[in-house]
């Protein structure tokens, strides 16, 4: 028979660190926590999402960089998001976005002369003094027109298709005499 009685004490001990640890079980959407080297709980907090819940329920940071994609049909990927830009491998395909079963394509209708990646943003140019621009966002994906002064005098469109939605236009004319008195 063995008899089983309480411990007489028990002792607790914490390694500190040097600097300051995350402590991510105390993710939120907006906010992240460090214990200190002195034992205090320092929290973070921030205006907008910076983590989101992976399909396990985890809070992960995003990760907005575009990355080589293992996709058909795409060269890169954001590394980590509830969302996905995906960059076509032919410049004229433009982008997807995806979230769960939903997808939309952007393309420009005229084809860049040349496209490149570079961090979070899929930028299209050629288009005589234009760039787009596409940018994950911890949020959505940003498409941006650029224009430089001077040197602009083009017409500029994008297509969307999506099964859900019907195909949709969007076109920017620009030149120098609609521009006129704007700049300078």
């Amino acid at each position: 028979m063995q008899i089983h009685s309480p411990p007489l004490c028990r002792l607790r001990h914490r390694v500190r660190s040097a600097q300051p640890v995350e402590r991510t079980e105390l993710r939120t959407e907006t906010s992240r926590t460090f214990e200190l080297p002195d034992g205090y709980l320092q929290t973070e907090l921030y205006t907008g999402p910076i983590h989101f819940k992976d399909q396990a329920g985890v809070w992960r940071r995003f990760d907005n960089t575009l990355v080589a994609s293992s996709r058909p049909g795409f060269s890169h990927e954001n590394a980590a998001g509830p969302y996905e830009m995906l960059v076509a491998s032919e410049p004229n395909k433009g982008i997807r976005f995806e979230h769960g079963s939903h997808w939309i394509n952007v393309a420009p209708t005229l084809p860049p002369a040349s496209a490149a990646v570079t961090d979070a943003r899929a930028i299209y140019s050629g288009f005589k003094g234009a760039e787009l621009t596409y940018t994950a966002t911890n949020t959505g994906v940003k498409e941006a027109l650029v224009l430089v002064v001077g040197q602009f005098d083009t017409a500029l469109s994008s297509r969307s298709s999506s099964p859900t939605i019907s195909s949709t236009d969007q076109t920017w004319s620009v030149t120098p005499a609609a521009m006129a008195g704007v700049v300078g």
